[in-house]
């Protein structure tokens, strides 16, 4: 189970997560597991942040320059809190408006999430969605440029990110909110281009890729068929169970502070 950890706004919220489920029985607790996600940000973002007074993460990604993803996750907070594995998403473009810059952008993000050596897992890959927040909480959901067509993507982008997760041993996430869901019920979508989100992931699985397996529930009522719909995207990969990663309290959220990513793209 995760929540977000995008900036220090939700340090409060995680303290209050963490009591929560120390207070539980041992026996409640069985086969749980204290996880985190967090995003890719930039620098301009956290200042930002911290220089205003009723600062949220509803204003990330909105305005600023374009600048290189880091994420916020400090070594005190990790001590503290003892989350046991770290997923990260791209949630926000950094800066950019074109379609070409934020495809540069995402893939930037996701390499830097794949990278870093405390991140288990690489959430919702070229998720499917933008949502533009404005000042006041309020925002529009906005298609990605690969929504209709993934071939805008190239592939050496692709094949990039697969490395990466390889080398690291970063899992990729299955996510059920993301191409494998419908997306009737934002009415102006085109369909999502489950077909090519597939041969993606068949790439990656033989690039020798782990995948995760996740539902992004927000909360209580969450709809479960949603998590039902990878059952078929599932069958078509055919993954052993080596080829699928299980959360385990690992050693890598002792590892040293990230390296600067910079891609080759």
């Amino acid at each position: 189970v995760t929540d977000h950890l995008d900036d220090p706004s939700n340090d409060a919220q995680l303290r209050a997560c963490r009591a929560e489920l120390d207070a539980l029985d041992p026996e409640d607790r069985e086969g749980f597991f204290f996880g985190v996600e967090v995003s890719t940000v930039r620098e301009w973002d956290l200042n930002m942040l911290a220089s205003t007074p009723a600062g949220t993460t509803f204003n990330l990604g909105a305005g600023g320059p374009p600048g290189s993803p880091i994420v916020y996750l400090p070594d005190e907070l990790c001590e503290e809190l003892q989350f046991d594995y770290v997923l990260g998403g791209a949630h926000f473009p950094l800066g950019v408006t074109e379609d070409a810059d934020l495809i540069r952008d995402w893939h930037s993000q996701q390499m830097c999430l794949a990278t870093h050596p405390r991140i288990a897992v690489v959430a919702h890959p070229w998720r499917w969605l933008r949502a533009e927040f404005a000042t006041d909480g309020s925002y529009r959901v906005l298609a990605m440029p690969w929504l209709g067509d993934f071939a805008v993507i190239p592939r050496s982008m692709h094949e990039e990110f697969a490395a990466a997760l390889k080398e690291h041993d970063t899992a990729f996430e299955l996510h059920a909110g993301s191409f494998f869901e419908q997306l009737d019920r934002y009415g102006a979508f085109p369909p999502a281009p489950v077909a090519a989100y597939l041969e993606y992931c068949l790439l990656l699985r033989d690039a020798g890729v782990r995948f995760s397996i996740g539902s992004d529930s927000h909360g209580p009522g969450y709809d479960h068929s949603l998590v039902l719909r990878l059952s078929e995207p599932l069958a078509k990969l055919d993954l052993t169970d080596s080829e699928i990663w299980h959360p385990d309290r690992n050693s890598r959220l002792r590892a040293a502070a990230p390296p600067t990513f910079v891609s080759s793209l």
